[in-house]
């Protein structure tokens, strides 16, 4: 498979503050909040760091689990790929080159063996304040404090102070003279030729056509419905037992049991899975819970047999199409 494992890795931290690559180690975002240097004169912004641990490198599915929603395998296929990547890495660094991790940083080995992974501090990845920049300022008590080469800071502020107001008293007497030719320049209107509106209204009749009562029977409505309204009635009845279609084949699958899930969606929190149903109403009466480690899987389908749950998986709506089947 030709999967590049940087790639999710890249992706998974720029959602999670831990990403772990079973057999090598975990990701770690590390904080620290805005700070002050009152001898510098300087705000620190809060940042957003990448760091490494080696010992945190069980596998708790999360890298495993967007390999097979983006590349379409399965779960036992995702977990042998990680396996062979992170060989590669050992075997890369014990020949003492470099391990790039995309936009995040890289990793090297020192003297002693000891895996050390030095982050790229300018990337986004690394930094959730992206935009926010630390600035340096002067302050109050030593503004106006401009000297010239001979030393008389008196003389120069008062210079610049005047220099100042000799403009704007120039600007504005500009300004007025432009307004006052522009006031009192006459303009000439030509009325010769000019069509005048006239007030004459036109006289508004009642119409001819046929009035449609619209408060009869929903069995009179079917008869009496123009042709766009019969044509959206018909399609809301396809959509009702699409939907009755599609609950009477979730509940039987649901039913089997078995190893195998559909899931529609990982979350972190049961708030997070709260605000998923919210406003996925359409399938949220026909999901159910997966609780695995500090991951919560909403799943609709569930089963002994993997290619069934790919066959319901087709059969789902198009938003739902980046479903995948894990045990």
């Amino acid at each position: 498979m030709m999967i590049s494992l940087n790639e999710h890795i890249e992706y998974l931290m720029m959602h999670h503050d831990c990403v772990v690559i079973p057999g090598w180690g975990s990701l770690v975002a590390q904080y620290s909040d805005s700070s002050f240097n009152s001898s510098a004169c300087r705000i620190q912004k809060p940042l957003r760091k990448i760091g490494f641990n080696a010992s945190v490198n069980h596998n708790d599915g999360l890298l495993a689990q967007s390999i097979v929603r983006r590349e379409q395998v399965t779960y036992d296929q995702a977990v042998r790929h990680i396996e062979q990547s992170v060989n590669s890495y050992k075997k890369l660094l014990a020949s003492g080159g470099e391990l790039g991790m995309g936009r995040l940083g890289f990793f090297h080995s020192d003297s002693g063996g000891h895996i050390e992974f030095i982050p790229f501090e300018h990337e986004m990845c690394n930094d959730q304040y992206f935009g926010l920049r630390s600035f340096q300022f002067t302050p109050l008590s030593q503004l106006g404090k401009v000297q010239d080469e001979s030393g008389d800071s008196a003389n120069v502020i008062r210079y610049n102070w005047w220099n100042s107001k000799v403009w704007q008293t120039a600007a504005s007497v500009v300004l007025l003279i432009g307004l006052s030719i522009l006031l009192t320049t006459p303009i000439f209107i030509d009325r010769n030729n000019q069509n005048l509106a006239t007030l004459n209204i036109p006289s508004v009749s009642k119409p001819h056509h046929e009035v449609i009562d619209w408060s009869n029977t929903k069995a009179d409505l079917a008869v009496g419905l123009p042709e766009q309204a019969q044509a959206e009635k018909l399609l809301a009845e396809k959509r009702q037992a699409a939907r009755e279609e599609y609950a009477s084949q979730k509940n039987l699958l649901l039913n089997e049991g078995g190893a195998y899930y559909l899931v529609i969606a990982s979350l972190s929190n049961m708030e997070e899975v709260n605000s998923f149903l919210k406003y996925h109403q359409d399938i949220a009466v026909h999901t159910q819970i997966l609780r695995q480690g500090k991951h919560f899987h909403v799943y609709v389908a569930r089963s002994f047999d993997q290619s069934r749950l790919y066959q319901f998986k087709a059969q789902l709506p198009s938003k739902y199409g980046n479903a995948w089947v894990c045990n």
